[in-house]
């Protein structure tokens, strides 16, 4: 994992979704669910949810997510418990991602002048 990038979470993946970066892209994270996060040039792309809260999990669940979850073994009760524990955490490693993606796309363009 590039953690000059892809700063270390834990970070929020509630899909069963996986992607293939294409052949020029460097991938930065990856779990055992697949590749998490990758760069193509100037562009940073994630496969978790740096911006989930409390409450947009919340409505995630309450919009039926509620069976996702509890279909890969989750409580939702406590798995809302622990992203809300973890919003401070979850909120700086978001802006560090965010800053870094920002002085990536940055540098690209310098590059390129």
């Amino acid at each position: 994992m590039d953690h000059e990038l892809v700063p270390v979470g834990p970070w929020l993946e509630f899909h069963g979704d996986r992607c293939r970066p294409p052949a020029a892209a460097t991938v930065l994270a990856r779990n055992d669910a697949g590749v998490q996060a990758f760069r193509l040039g100037r562009h940073l792309a994630v496969q978790f949810h740096p911006e989930v809260d409390g409450p947009l999990l919340k409505r995630w669940l309450d919009a039926g997510g509620d069976k996702d979850a509890e279909q890969v073994g989750l409580d939702p009760g406590q798995f809302l418990a622990q992203t809300i524990r973890e919003e401070p955490g979850a909120r700086a490693r978001a802006g560090r991602l965010v800053a870094a993606a920002v002085r990536l796309g940055g540098q690209e363009r310098v590059a390129q002048a």
